[in-house]
């Protein structure tokens, strides 16, 4: 099959940003934001979609209320205040199939906490507070609930769910996915440099989707994009920038397409980088933070194939496939020519055929209007 390159340039929608310029960060540094995303679903206990339901995010969370408040509603967990729908990060309404998406989260650092209001017309609020939200579309948190028509308002905490509160997780982790195919034969894998070309691996890609959300640097998804997520903030590019890019090949289809999400499963995970330099193991908790993944094997990967860290990524979610890069719509199906989630070659342009990577800014600064 005769190889070709496809190259896509297609620029962002801006969503209530203001871009500044670049700023040089480290990995601790506090001023460095990135984007998350809430959506879901909210029925009827019939199981019907209800449409023009208020969804608001709020950095405030609930709070016990004392004596007679006036603010105060009734809840499962008491009487409690919740936030002011005012002063809102975000807000918005259900639409007619019952579906909601609060995009373009701000996320000062790896994880936010955040309150997830949910305010029928003729029911009682429900309320998931202070859950954390990651950043990026690939990382987004569902939340679908089912309203009763009752005056007390439900409450339930961080991750947790209930007969109101029916989904409460992180995409990538509920996200149905077939068992992917075997892994090639080892003399078929590309793993290292090859000569004039960039640093290569074959790893497993998955298809992103979610047109709508915001990637964690901040561009909104459109239909047919072209961008890659990695699961690392280190090579993140600015907003419609490329100053991280990724070559893939997948059956004689080519294209290079830049880095604009974080993700898969984890957000500390530099595989491409050496194995001293690698950023994973003092983010996880379940046994895998003296090493041994080495260079270019995704910790996720080893999770599933080896049972590294008891098969848990950095957020003790338990990793059901091996993906270590996720592909937007229009790369996954237009440029690649892919129907499933496959085994692909992916080439760290940024890192030089000597194996040296680059040291590249990238990070920009954003303001709500």
């Amino acid at each position: 099959m005769n190889r070709f390159l496809l190259f896509a340039v297609i620029p962002g929608i801006l969503c209530f940003l203001i871009s500044a310029a670049p700023l040089a960060w480290s990995e601790n540094d506090p001023g460095r934001v990135f984007y998350g995303n809430v959506y879901g679903t909210i029925q009827s206990a019939a199981n019907f979609p209800i449409a023009g339901v208020r969804v608001y995010i709020s950095d405030s969370p609930v709070r016990t209320a004392s004596g007679n408040h006036q603010d105060a509603v009734q809840s499962n967990i008491g009487c409690v205040i919740l936030p002011d729908p005012d002063r809102a990060v975000r807000s918005g309404r259900s639409t007619s199939d019952g579906t909601y998406l609060a995009n373009n989260i701000p996320i000062h650092g790896d994880v936010q906490r955040y309150t997830v209001v949910i305010r029928p017309e003729n029911a009682a609020p429900v309320v998931v507070n202070q859950v954390p939200i990651l950043p990026g579309a690939a990382m987004a948190l569902q939340i679908d609930v089912t309203v009763t028509d009752t005056d007390t308002a439900h409450v339930v905490s961080g991750l947790e769910t209930s007969q109101t509160v029916i989904t409460n997780n992180y995409r990538h982790r509920l996200r149905a996915v077939a068992p992917p195919p075997p892994m090639p034969p080892a003399d078929e894998r590309v793993t290292g440099v090859r000569p004039n070309e960039a640093y290569t691996l074959t790893i497993y890609a998955t298809r992103e989707g979610l047109v709508g959300a915001t990637t964690a640097n901040g561009h909104v998804i459109k239909e047919r994009d072209h961008f890659v997520a990695l699961p690392s903030t280190r090579v993140l590019c600015s907003k419609g920038g490329y100053e991280y890019q990724v070559r893939l090949e997948h059956n004689g289809y080519t294209e290079t397409a830049p880095v604009w999400d974080i993700g898969p499963w984890n957000i500390h995970d530099n595989y491409w980088d050496p194995e001293q330099e690698r950023q994973i193991y003092k983010h996880l908790s379940d046994g895998g933070q003296s090493g041994g993944l080495g260079r270019g094997l995704p910790e996720a990967q080893a999770a599933y194939q080896d049972d590294f860290n008891n098969g848990y990524d950095e957020y003790g979610r338990k990793v059901v496939n091996p993906a270590g890069i996720d592909l937007a719509d229009g790369t996954f199906w237009d440029a690649l020519q892919m129907n499933d989630n496959a085994w692909i070659e992916v080439s760290y342009r940024w890192i030089a055929d000597d194996g040296d990577s680059g040291s590249i800014t990238c990070f920009v600064e954003t303001l709500m209007e």
